[in-house]
């Protein structure tokens, strides 16, 4: 039986073969040091990102989208975000992105306007498997 494996293994490679990069050559880099983010930098990008989706909006714009929300919503029965601007016939301003929709549902929900009771799949483009979150408005 042979033993001394390392040394088998261990040869240098021949000129004009490729040698590929492996993680243990130092150049890749390891993906299990990086495989979790820490959890304050991750709330810190999602803050910064936060912030500047809502600063893209006036404050006018905020709170006829946010009342339209409320107004949409019922305290039993969870709706998306979506359906409860369509519920009550909002037209999306031009002006406003809408990926601000999202900003705008998680700030009534950090404020308690509003709890999260379930998810469903997106209907439409890229989120048609995604997670949609249904709202609830909160009971005064």
């Amino acid at each position: 039986m042979n033993t001394d494996l390392n040394n088998k293994w261990s040869q240098p490679v021949p000129p004009g073969l490729a040698q590929y990069p492996t993680i243990n050559s130092g150049s890749i880099a390891d993906p299990r040091g990086q495989a979790s983010p820490d959890p304050m930098q991750a709330e810190q990008a999602r803050n910064v990102g936060m912030a500047t989706v809502l600063d893209t909006t006036t404050s006018e714009q905020r709170a006829a989208i946010s009342n339209a929300i409320l107004s949409g919503l019922d305290a039993t029965e969870g709706r998306r975000a979506e359906d409860a601007l369509a519920l009550v016939g909002f037209i999306w301003p031009a002006a406003v992105k809408p990926r601000s929709l999202g900003a705008i549902v998680s700030r009534l929900a950090r404020t308690g306007q509003i709890i999260e009771c379930g998810w469903t799949k997106g209907r439409l483009g890229r989120s048609h498997a995604g997670r949609v979150s249904l709202w609830l408005r909160a009971k005064p």
